[in-house]
């Protein structure tokens, strides 16, 4: 058995958000794989997987720093370690990667979901340092 969990924020019901949920309803045919997912956000796109059947954990971000979200998804991390995480976006990049770090069994996978825009005097500082440690993730 391959245990699979997907991070995504999940905050709008998008591009990203649609095709996480179509990807996820396409790995149930897949019998060896246990899915689970962590969203950022209660919204639709959890509703959404729960009506799969996989189970969701929600780590609202809009309640906790990063940190703190950091700090939940390593403890669900280590009730049911993943064999891969597949993140969503550049913050669940960032996430996964981090909590990553303590279990090298564990594989990261990444979707890009469309192209980032860079702005080469627009960014503060901390966008580009997101940015760049993103890139480097990847």
């Amino acid at each position: 058995m391959i245990r699979v969990c997907h991070i995504a924020s999940g905050d709008l019901w998008a591009g990203a958000e649609v095709m996480t949920f179509n990807l996820l309803r396409g790995l149930m045919r897949f019998e060896d794989m246990d899915l689970s997912a962590i969203v950022l956000n209660e919204g639709r796109l959890a509703k959404e997987i729960r009506g799969l059947g996989i189970h969701v954990h929600i780590v609202d971000e809009r309640k906790k720093s990063f940190l703190e979200i950091c700090g939940k998804v390593r403890k669900l991390m280590a009730v049911n370690t993943p064999d891969i995480i597949h993140s969503h976006r550049y913050k669940e990049n960032i996430l996964a990667y981090l909590v990553s770090r303590t279990r090298r069994e564990t594989k990261l996978i990444t979707t890009q979901h469309g192209m980032q825009e860079i702005q080469r005097n627009g960014n503060s500082l901390k966008q580009s340092l997101v940015t760049k440690m993103n890139l480097l993730i990847m």
